[in-house]
């Protein structure tokens, strides 16, 4: 592997605007869900060792590197600017007239003058024209250019094209290299992302059928035969939002604030590295993956990260790219699940509103694909019917997944807490005096389904548990510092018969801050 020997200013055989433009092509990209990828460009070293790469990318701080072909030698790498000159079309009458002063041509003024004339001056608001026909007026007129109404002329007479300059980022480069040695860029830049989504079918009573896409966002890049990795994963990038000082031409104080306003890595990360539907039916049955190839590699796992592959992406900038990754089935079992919160908050009791909580119809399956699903949305699909919408959170393969569906408004859960007790002033601290109480809980459940549920009920409980119904699983949770309640959750499993209800009874000591 060849190594830079420089990156200092030295002569070179051929002046600036003489070195050929050498484009660097996007040989591969490593796509994150975030708007940032990692691009990997290469360049054909010229002959004379001498060129200039056009365009470099704008990189994240500390993540623009140049490697190379095995037998390239570079000897100068210079972060420049180029100017380029050009011809372009006139874009208005003032224009035309400042590019044909010293020119005769036919001209219309306003009620001042009809025929040909002399440009003298078009400077400012005004022209300076001199007619030059026997049969009009003589002299020299001063006219405001709004007054002109045209001018015209023999092709070649009129002058049409003005010059214009253009400044334009660049890489000057000297390097020795044998024939066909490339000189490689690497980058983390903007401009081209990743969505994935999931459509979950539950048309068979046993099997679900699982189809995993991917949605390429171009905002940058023309890609030609690319191969493309798509990233699941958790990327550290602390300096996201400051770009390279290499490549991004900002002035040494630009530079500088960026930094001062990023401060430490993890103050960076914090600000950088930051994701229901109603029923609707379908004309006919439809397989989300029969139309599109499917990707036969297995993906890779590297530390945190999972790479999806993509191989041969042709999409061009402003492009958008529809990808189906893979699919997959699994045995999958209908959820209920509702989740009651804490009645303690800060140390003291907050009513809550009366009336049926939420219960959620969820989905839970084991991840068979061998790969991961990270976090995207997944649609709930039966016999083409749209059943709902949820966040599918990161699973690993062979982990279990849990997606809800929908509410399930015919599995009724209602709770109510009493006081039984009530310790006064049972414990004091510096700041606060709190009254010791005993609190009984009940949850009544009903299932109206015409078919039996399972129901996984959870309560959230500050305080010490004194019984319980129904053996549930009691967690204990971590509690603050100077918290003087412990935390807790219940969970209890219920299996339902159609009209069947149960109740359940539950009591704790909580302190109360007075």
């Amino acid at each position: 592997m060849s190594a830079i020997a420089a990156l200092t200013l030295l002569s070179t055989g051929l002046a600036q605007g003489d070195l050929p433009e050498v484009p660097a092509k996007v040989v591969s990209a490593s796509l994150f869900k975030n708007g940032y990828a990692v691009v990997v460009r290469e360049a054909l070293v010229p002959t004379t060792g001498q060129g200039i790469i056009p365009a470099p990318p704008q990189s994240v701080l500390g993540t623009f590197w140049i490697s190379s072909s095995p037998g390239v030698q570079i000897r100068e790498l210079i972060a420049t600017t180029l100017t380029k000159e050009s011809d372009r079309d006139v874009q208005s009458l003032d224009e035309a007239l400042t590019a044909n002063v010293g020119k005769v041509v036919g001209i219309k003024v306003r009620e001042h003058f009809e025929g040909t004339a002399k440009i003298l001056s078009a400077a400012g608001s005004i022209v300076i024209l001199e007619p030059t026909e026997r049969t009009q007026q003589r002299g020299v007129l001063i006219l405001p250019k709004g007054s002109v109404l045209e001018i015209s002329g023999a092709t070649g007479e009129v002058v049409w094209k003005v010059k214009q300059k253009t400044n334009q980022q660049a890489l000057r480069f000297t390097a020795s290299a044998p024939r066909g040695g490339v000189i490689k860029i690497v980058s983390l830049e903007p401009g081209i992302s990743w969505a994935p989504a999931y459509a979950l079918d539950i048309s068979d009573e046993k099997t679900l059928r699982l189809v995993a896409r991917a949605s390429l966002i171009n905002d940058s890049l023309d890609l030609d035969g690319v191969d493309v990795r798509l990233v699941t994963g958790f990327p550290n990038v602390p300096f996201l939002n400051i770009q390279d000082p290499f490549t991004s031409f900002q002035n040494l104080q630009m530079f500088v604030s960026a930094l001062m306003r990023a401060g430490a890595p993890e103050d960076a990360a914090q600000s950088g590295m930051a994701y229901q539907m109603a029923r609707n039916r379908l004309s006919e049955k439809l397989d989300f993956a029969e139309a599109f190839p499917i990707s036969q590699a297995t993906g890779e796992q590297n530390e945190d990260l999972f790479f999806y592959p993509l191989s041969k992406v042709t999409l061009k900038r402003g492009d958008r790219g529809y990808h189906v990754l893979f699919t997959a089935e699994s045995e999958y079992a209908h959820v209920y699940t509702c989740s009651l919160g804490d009645s303690i908050v800060d140390d003291q009791y907050v009513e809550r509103p009366e009336g049926p909580r939420d219960v959620w119809h969820s989905l839970k399956f084991k991840n068979t694909s061998g790969k991961p699903f990270t976090t995207a949305s997944a649609i709930t699909m039966k016999d083409s019917s749209l059943l709902g919408q949820d966040m599918m959170h990161y699973t690993s393969a062979k982990a279990e997944a849990t997606v809800k569906i929908t509410k399930a408004l015919d599995v009724a859960v209602e709770d109510a807490e009493e006081e039984i007790e009530r310790q006064r002033d049972a414990l004091r601290t510096r700041s606060r005096t709190y009254d010791k109480v005993t609190i009984k809980g009940r949850i009544r459940v009903i299932n109206r389904k015409a078919q039996a549920v399972s129901l996984e009920l959870s309560k959230g409980v500050s305080g010490e548990i004194l019984a319980t119904d129904r053996n549930p699983k009691v967690t204990v949770l971590a509690k603050g510092l100077r918290a003087v309640n412990p935390r807790n959750r219940i969970e209890w499993k219920l299996d339902l018969s159609s009209g069947e209800s149960a109740e359940i009874t539950y009591q704790y000591s909580v302190y109360i801050a007075t």
